[in-house]
């Protein structure tokens, strides 16, 4: 009987086995994006991924639609639900032929309502780290406009671009068009 139900599948239709592929994110900084990729393998016809996800001790799960091709599946869990509770969320792939969905694969793959995959949520507790690169200290420049560089980086929670300020003797240099930062690095 169970090799008859298989042949059937939907609709009459055989379903081949179909395996999300997925390395579970474990932590994350409170306030941050968190990228979730998957893959969908061995899946036939048109089936829906979505990320179900929640704030750790709520009852509801929200959901995103996944996208990008089978192979290189992704969504964001917006910031500003990435709370030091902590985040639980899974992964749905199905298929909706005649007005009914059928869920061909999940992970985590066994019951992911009662176990769904956890992030660590931590706090950022400590600012950025930022080595001067030039002038080097104690150095005297005979230019009236010399090139200031320094590196930075904050493994905790990463830096936004757009935040970065330079000072020169305390105060903020007014022409931001003078000022270039890039992921590590800001002249």
């Amino acid at each position: 009987i169970l090799a008859f139900l298989a042949l059937i599948g939907l609709g009459g239709t055989t379903l081949s086995a179909a395996t999300l592929v997925h390395n579970p994110v474990l932590a994350a900084a409170a306030g941050q994006d968190v990228r979730i990729d998957a893959s969908l393998v061995g899946a036939t016809g048109d089936p829906r991924v979505r990320l179900f996800w929640r704030p750790r001790g709520k009852e509801i799960f929200r959901s995103l639609e996944m996208g990008g091709p089978a192979s290189s599946l992704t969504a964001v869990i917006p910031g500003n639900a990435i709370d030091v509770q902590g985040v639980e969320y899974y992964i749905e792939a199905s298929l909706i032929q005649g007005g009914k969905k059928t869920v061909i694969a999940q992970s985590p793959a066994s019951n992911p309502l009662l176990n769904p995959h956890a992030i660590l949520v931590r706090k950022d507790e400590t600012g950025p780290e930022i080595t001067p690169l030039s002038p080097q200290e104690g150095e005297t420049l005979d230019s009236a406009r010399p090139v200031i560089t320094a590196a930075f980086g904050d493994a905790d929670s990463g830096i936004d671009i757009s935040s970065v300020l330079v000072k020169v003797d305390g105060e903020p240099v007014k022409d931001k068009g003078n000022v270039q930062a890039f992921d590590s690095l800001v002249s």
